[in-house]
């Protein structure tokens, strides 16, 4: 059975494959939402609309799929929800700087069992974002 993803868990994971795409292609439209998800001290996001558009994304996905939202997902349905996310931050509007991107996560979700180098990156991202949970709980902090 496929390890499930927490809703935090997957909002990282997402925020992890916008920046590979990101870093790759320098989009403007990419680093707006990167910069509103980013994690502040308080533990709130930069922008709490993007954290309350997650939200609503898994509740939507979920409703489409008639699943309970039990707060975990599977990779797909994490990818999926992301998805959803991207559409709910674009709207009605062109995906701007970012059309090409979407086109291909649309490919992943329509054609899941065909391999691409974007579901590879997303499952890139999770490797990174889980890694980084484990290192962060295994940290000792000393103070002078």
């Amino acid at each position: 059975m496929e390890a499930k993803l927490t809703t935090e868990q997957s909002f990282n994971v997402m925020y992890e494959f916008l920046d590979i795409y990101f870093l790759q292609n320098r989009s403007g439209d990419l680093a707006t939402i990167l910069g509103g998800m980013s994690f502040l001290q308080d533990g709130g996001t930069a922008d709490p609309a993007m954290w309350g558009m997650w939200i609503e994304s898994i509740d939507n996905i979920c409703k489409k799929q008639n699943l309970k939202n039990d707060g975990m997902l599977t990779n797909f349905q994490a990818f999926v929800a992301m998805m959803e996310f991207l559409d709910l931050y674009f709207g009605p509007q062109s995906y701007g700087d970012v059309e090409d991107f979407i086109r291909d996560i649309k490919f992943v979700i329509t054609h899941p069992s065909v391999p691409t180098i974007t579901w590879g990156n997303w499952l890139k991202a999770i490797k990174v974002t889980l890694s980084f949970e484990v290192y962060k709980n295994n940290l000792i902090l000393f103070k002078d």
